[in-house]
């Protein structure tokens, strides 16, 4: 990690992505693992090109009702379907159809790609 006179930021960087890949990964098959709330629907649905999130519908939601979703994480860690089981239950609570964007995040796609993206899903849902 450490270069005499400082950080080496390329060091850094590669632990940051080592580190985030193998979160993600034990969080992804935590979350196949956790089944959705009884009465729930799970899917992938396309927002634009190159931008999908999960479409959680309880039984009985109104489907014309839309709560964007965007996980927290720092906006760097873990994905939309970490928080299946969550927005299961925001939907049944709230009986709205619950969309979490799966946003990009950095270093991969620096600020403001993750912005970027959320105003992409909030005219989609204007739609």
């Amino acid at each position: 990690w450490f270069k005499p006179g400082g950080v080496d930021p390329m060091a850094c960087v590669a632990t940051f992505n080592c580190t985030r890949a193998s979160i993600n990964t034990t969080a992804a098959l935590f979350a196949k693992r956790v089944a959705p709330h009884d009465g729930c629907a799970c899917e992938r649905v396309s927002i634009s090109q190159n931008l999908d999130g999960l479409n959680v519908a309880a039984a009985g939601a109104n489907n014309s009702r839309i709560i964007l979703y965007f996980h927290g994480g720092g906006h760097w860690l873990l994905t939309a379907d970490t928080y299946r089981r969550f927005l299961c239950r925001l939907s049944f609570t709230t009986q709205a159809r619950v969309v979490a964007v799966a946003y990009r995040k950095p270093p991969k796609d620096p600020f403001p790609a993750g912005l970027d993206d959320a105003l992409r899903a909030w005219n989609w849902a204007r739609e």
